[in-house]
């Protein structure tokens, strides 16, 4: 499934199945640091998207990672997502 949903990979998206989606536990894995959102809110970094018409797949909705970690903060989400891998 991974191999399938990288296909759908355009421009460093990172596509998930919704079943992965939910084992992410971490905030810092789902969410922004906040720097760049209107009110300095952390910001959800996964979109939903319909894959219900796609034969390939045996679930109807993936998650995709649009967004970017920002310069200050990504090393430190990133050190401590790995973490989490433990």
């Amino acid at each position: 499934m991974a191999a399938k949903l990288a296909s759908k990979s355009t421009n460093n998206q990172i596509w998930v199945s919704d079943r992965f989606y939910r084992k992410l536990t971490g905030d810092k894995a789902r969410m922004s640091c906040g720097c760049g959102s209107e009110d300095g809110q952390p910001m959800l970094l996964w979109h939903a998207e319909d894959v219900s018409q796609d034969s390939r797949f045996d679930f109807d909705r993936a998650m995709v990672l649009r967004s970017n970690w920002c310069a200050t903060h990504g090393k430190q989400f990133l050190r401590e997502i790995v973490r989490y891998d433990g």
